[in-house]
């Protein structure tokens, strides 16, 4: 992700094999809104993500965009309205926002230890989708809009599919 993000940054159109036909500023654009949208909406839960469970583990091998940093922001508050990854130095919400951006943009994602085998970038976006905040969502697929159109239909489930989760199982069966 991080080499991705940086050649992006750089100006360098990331690998299509693995994050799909997009651009390297639409790339940013897309990291940006939905590590934005992860942090707006997962903020709350306590629950470790995978990334931080095996922390420890993998700390060593961490590229530098998951290491641990000291500094400290402000609580949110109404004058910030959004929750970038830009403005948070918490080691704890970026790497949570950047693996929860990896499972929804990656063409592939290693499977957890003991969890399993591997899913397609599409069945991840249904199983991260599946049960969140209608609001939340509501953002995301306003984001959506303003991302390449070729991108979004070779990269991700349909806005219909997120926003009416019940949709896809209604369709086959009328079918």
């Amino acid at each position: 992700m991080e080499a991705a993000v940086v050649g992006a940054a750089a100006g360098r159109t990331p690998p299509e094999e693995e994050w799909g036909p997009i651009g390297a500023r639409e790339f940013l654009n897309v990291v940006h809104d939905v590590t934005t949208w992860s942090l707006q909406n997962f903020e709350d839960s306590r629950a470790p993500c995978p990334a931080n469970v095996h922390y420890v583990d993998w700390a060593p091998f961490l590229p530098p965009l998951f290491r641990i940093s000291c500094a400290t922001l402000p609580p949110w508050s109404v004058c910030q309205p959004e929750r970038s990854l830009r403005l948070r130095v918490d080691p704890d919400e970026r790497r949570n926002a950047l693996w929860m951006a990896h499972g929804l943009l990656a063409a592939v994602q290693l499977p957890m230890p003991h969890g399993g085998p591997g899913s397609d970038r599409r069945a991840r976006q249904r199983q991260i989708f599946r049960g969140q905040n209608p609001a939340g969502l509501s953002w995301l697929v306003a984001r959506m809009q303003r991302w390449p159109n070729a991108y979004r239909e070779a990269c991700w489930i349909s806005w219909e599919e997120i926003l009416l989760p019940h949709h896809n199982r209604a369709a086959g069966v009328v079918a």
